[in-house]
């Protein structure tokens, strides 16, 4: 019963979380030899309405006069949340006001340029805070060129600042960097986790006339676990690629709709099984999931070749050190209870339900 209640807790709280927090900052520009940052803080509007309150009228569209109207409140608030420093003091922050809007994925941005000013170009420190109190997910990616040189980090919450010197900046240090990032997207990115566990959920069964029985053997159920973990890990792993590298493009809208219905189907598949070929079910959908991961990671990269590839493979590693911590949590407890004659109707048939249900959820909240 503590496992059923387990499954049932971890979808039901699941149900009222989006999959992927929209909620990045951007801080791109160059290191100079002169001692200047010249960067570009990209902000979403969406969190600068949250924090600052900048849709004056309340109709739910940011123009360029309510943006205008608030500027000073939106420097005092960078000035509160964004500062460098070095040697434990200060660098001098210019503001210019040549501000400007783009977008990332479809979300309007607000671009302030930074001139930040400090004794020399090596060895400091940035501190961002912005939206973070309300909202603890919220992540600044940045960019920096030095030297000919990508120097990218991500700062997050835990801690809220990040140690930047690109005089000694690695290609180890990058790949670390990345693959922490790519195992902590994969475990906080709820749908992945309720995919892989709904095919986990039956890789220890087997149909036969129309009932689920236990696998015959452990060695039978690993096979099968293995097999499909494998041919989500290939799928996502392709189109991770192809879609951080850009060469694939597709509107993050239809993905992240794509992902929810996978969800859907797969769960309800366990339940009423449509498909037969799971394995090329698990692949098909694989390729969706892989467009998702790469949707953050994308927006980091550069024009450059050597340093992109070499991201893109620590954040795929990073992603499949956190597919296997989850594999090997689940697994040994459904290997365990797949002999028990409840576990097909009471564990597998209503963890499927409720992830299916949390999916149509997310199907109508994406729609």
């Amino acid at each position: 019963m503590f496992i059923l209640r387990f499954f049932l807790l971890s979808v039901l709280s699941a149900s009222s979380v989006h999959a992927h927090q929209a909620s990045t900052a951007f801080l791109t520009g160059k290191i100079g030899d002169d001692s200047i940052l010249q960067v570009d803080l990209q902000l979403r509007l969406f969190d600068l309405e949250r924090a600052i309150g900048i849709d004056s009228n309340h109709n739910g569209q940011v123009t360029w006069g309510e943006l205008l109207q608030h500027k000073n409140e939106i420097v005092i608030y960078l000035k509160r949340h964004f500062s460098v420093e070095q040697n434990k003091q200060n660098c001098i922050v210019n503001i210019p006001s040549n501000w400007s809007i783009d977008s990332h994925y479809g979300e309007a941005y607000l671009s302030v340029p930074l001139n930040v000013i400090c004794q020399n170009p090596e060895l400091f420190s940035i501190y961002y805070s912005a939206f973070m109190d309300f909202d603890s997910q919220h992540k600044l990616l940045i960019n920096l060129n030095y030297d000919g040189q990508l120097v990218s980090k991500i700062l997050a919450n835990e801690p809220r600042f990040v140690v930047v010197n690109p005089a000694s900046n690695s290609s180890l240090s990058t790949m670390v960097t990345f693959i922490v990032e790519g195992v902590v997207h994969i475990w906080k990115g709820i749908d992945h986790v309720l995919f892989l566990l709904t095919l986990l959920l039956t890789s220890v069964l087997v149909r036969v006339d129309g009932k689920w029985l236990p696998q015959p053997s452990t060695r039978s159920a690993l096979k099968q676990s293995a097999l499909l973990a494998s041919m989500f890990t290939l799928a996502h792993s392709i189109t991770l690629t192809a879609t951080a590298l850009k060469w694939v493009v597709l509107p993050s809208y239809w993905i992240e709709l794509g992902i929810a219905f996978s969800v859907a189907i797969a769960a309800l598949n366990n339940i009423w099984p449509m498909v037969r070929q799971i394995s090329l079910l698990v692949f098909v959908f694989g390729l969706l999931h892989g467009m998702g991961f790469a949707s953050v990671l994308a927006e980091l990269l550069s024009d450059g070749e050597a340093l992109p590839v070499l991201i893109v493979i620590a954040f795929n590693i990073g992603v499949e050190l956190g597919q296997l911590v989850i594999v090997l949590l689940a697994l040994p407890v459904l290997l365990v209870l797949r002999g028990r004659t409840w576990y097909p109707r009471w564990i597998m048939s209503t963890s499927s339900l409720g992830i299916a249900a949390t999916a149509c959820f997310w199907i109508i909240a994406r729609s």
